[in-house]
């Protein structure tokens, strides 16, 4: 049997005999994500039919909103375009389902399809994401090397943007385009819509994003001198939290890029914006963040400091779960569970918990870690816990421990997913499955007989 010898293969079968059809289609849809990076497309295509099936037995919400997207967009991306507009229109949240269309409308540009996807982009009936269809059309022409249509289409949208009447929505869509184009390397139109942003920020965000892909793809300078520009346009923006979060961005962006001072600078600027929020639920998050920071430099009393000043319970707490994931990261094991000790909120207490379980197994100390995500009571949490282990493990070509903290975790579609990942591992590293690996595939086959 197959599934003995590949982990894919058996994430497959268990997410078919997964038990609650709440999760049994996200399984599904997971698996087909992991055959479909993998290049196996119409193998994806068929497993992606399997979910739709399973999420239209599923209640109406969110939940299934975003279920029926997810595999609108995998079926787009291995080209199966009709399919995924049919999923799209079975969607009854219109922000999913425009999102879905669009996901279709770009599919069939991928396959040179372009007057399909031109006409199904003219009928999304919301004018910021029917821009955003047609700009990412126009990166599948340039993709292509039809520069000039590429061009011309980007021309028009930009136009349209220029005459709409909500300026604030069109110019977050031009953010977002800006963004797509600059994750798939078309710095020039990336740049070109940016430009004609109005709204500070809106523009800081897309600049920032741009520069953050300029570091990717190893151009410093460049990226140095838009992070300059969207920190410039920082100043003017009143709203406190977008400024502190856009703030907190550029800070993480400039220490990626090794400039410790500058990010420094701008975190404190940063802290002073997120100091004047008075949201009771948005200052607590962006403070819990700040905190990471602290933390994760090793700076703990300055780390605790901040999460102490934290009004709510809830946030509070987890403002200390970052400081004890820290600790566990840094090898301070005793520190690490001594503080998750002192929380007094049960939900950030498991979390706690749980990131330090996994510093455990980050650190080497893979049994401690399994054994201390045993310890916690919350089925979800521990299940969450023993999949990053085996992630981890995963990822250091430790693929016999990665599978041992599989067959740890008790909740059918948690251990579906983490399987999923590893097999996607195997697959990519064309690594041989070993003997001890075989065995503990057939230990986890024995429990769905």
């Amino acid at each position: 049997m197959k599934a003995e010898s590949d982990p894919l293969a058996l994430a497959l079968l268990m997410a078919r005999k997964v038990p609650d059809r709440y999760w049994k289609a996200p399984s599904l849809g997971h698996a087909a994500s992991k055959y479909a990076q993998l290049g196996e497309n119409e193998k994806a295509a068929g497993i992606l039919g399997e979910a739709f099936r399973a999420a239209k037995k599923i209640k109406e919400g969110s939940h299934k909103a975003q279920l029926l997207f997810d595999i609108a967009v995998t079926y787009a991306f291995v080209g199966h375009c009709e399919e995924a507009l049919r999923v799209a229109k079975t969607i009854k949240e219109d922000d999913r389902k425009l999102e879905a269309m669009t996901a279709a409308a770009v599919g069939y540009a991928a396959i040179g399809q372009y007057d399909q996807a031109l006409g199904l982009a003219e009928t999304i009936t919301s004018p910021e994401q029917r821009a955003i269809a047609r700009a990412e059309i126009a990166g599948k022409f340039a993709e292509a090397g039809q520069k000039e249509e590429a061009s011309k289409l980007l021309s028009q949208v930009l136009l349209a943007a220029r005459k709409a009447r909500d300026t604030h929505d069109m110019d977050w869509a031009l953010a977002e385009i800006a963004d797509h184009h600059a994750i798939c390397r078309l710095f020039g139109l990336a740049l070109r819509v940016a430009r004609r942003i109005k709204d500070d920020y809106w523009k800081a965000w897309a600049l920032a994003r741009i520069a953050r892909e300029y570091a990717d793809a190893g151009r410093k300078k460049r990226s140095l001198k838009l992070m300059s520009e969207a920190l410039e346009l920082t100043a003017p923006i009143k709203d406190n939290v977008r400024k502190a979060t856009l703030l907190y961005d550029i800070s993480r962006s400039y220490a990626e890029l090794g400039e410790n001072d500058k990010s420094w600078d701008v975190l404190s600027q940063c802290l002073r914006a997120a100091r004047k929020v008075r949201d009771p639920v948005l200052a607590p998050l962006v403070m819990a963040q700040i905190a990471t920071v602290y933390a994760e430099s090793g700076q703990y009393k300055q780390a605790l400091r901040l999460a102490k000043t934290i009004r709510a319970n809830y946030f509070s707490g987890r403002g200390l779960v970052v400081v004890a994931a820290a600790y566990a990261r840094a090898g301070q094991y005793e520190k690490a569970l001594g503080l998750a000790e002192k929380i007094w909120d049960a939900d950030s207490r498991t979390a706690a918990l749980a990131a330090i379980a996994a510093g455990f197994a980050r650190g080497g100390h893979f049994e401690q870690g399994v054994w201390l995500a045993g310890q916690i009571k919350s089925a979800t949490t521990k299940a969450v816990a023993l999949a990053h282990i085996a992630e981890r493990e995963a990822d250091a070509g430790r693929y016999d421990k990665a599978l041992r903290a599989v067959k740890e975790i008790e909740l059918a579609h948690v251990k579906a997913d983490a399987l999923a990942d590893i097999g996607e591992k195997y697959a990519e590293s064309g690594q041989e499955v070993g003997a001890a690996e075989r065995e503990m595939l057939r230990e986890i086959l024995k429990e769905l007989e």
